[in-house]
């Protein structure tokens, strides 16, 4: 950046006054003043050693053991809680509406209500649509016509939604 000529460093050092000069030329008229060289600070040395902290499986096995069991319980109960409607009537035989080829070439996506009266004896005896694409609830109610339900000793009703 600086020209390296003797002549042009006194005009230099004049236009530009903090800057030092390197020919011998300095505002204090001493020698050149050479930049000072930078020493990185020591950095404080990190420890490798592993940590003495335990994890929750290494100081109490039996109480994580006995979450699990817990949490394994209320998984189970809720499963069988599914199973059964809130009359009690546990579902036998379950067909799952399949999805209509018309469906998959219009894109179709939704929900479709239902309302099922379900006899005694345990099989579907209406199902009447209360919402959703009349493509899609035509898959629905020949599907759940042929559920069978626990029996009983009166009819029951329920309402069934189905994701698409």
């Amino acid at each position: 950046m600086f020209n390296s000529r003797l002549t042009t460093s006194l005009s230099k050092t004049a236009r530009y006054p903090n800057r030092p000069s390197y020919n011998g030329h300095s505002k204090s008229g001493g020698g050149a003043v050479l930049p000072q060289r930078v020493v990185p600070q020591s950095r404080p040395s990190l420890s490798l050693k592993r940590s003495k902290a335990k994890t929750m499986f290494d100081k109490k096995p039996l109480l994580c053991c006995a979450y699990l069991c817990i949490v394994l319980l209320l998984l189970g109960c809720l499963s069988i809680a599914q199973a059964q409607d809130s009359q009690g009537r546990k579902l036998l035989k379950k067909v799952d509406p399949v999805y209509p080829e018309l469906a998959q070439k219009m894109n179709l996506r939704g929900t479709v209500k239902v309302d099922i009266a379900i006899a005694p004896d345990g099989s579907i005896r209406t199902v009447s649509v209360l919402g959703g694409h009349p493509v899609l609830a035509a898959a629905v109610a020949s599907a759940v016509k042929q559920w069978k339900y626990a029996s009983s000793s009166e009819e029951t009703k329920k309402i069934l939604e189905f994701k698409f």
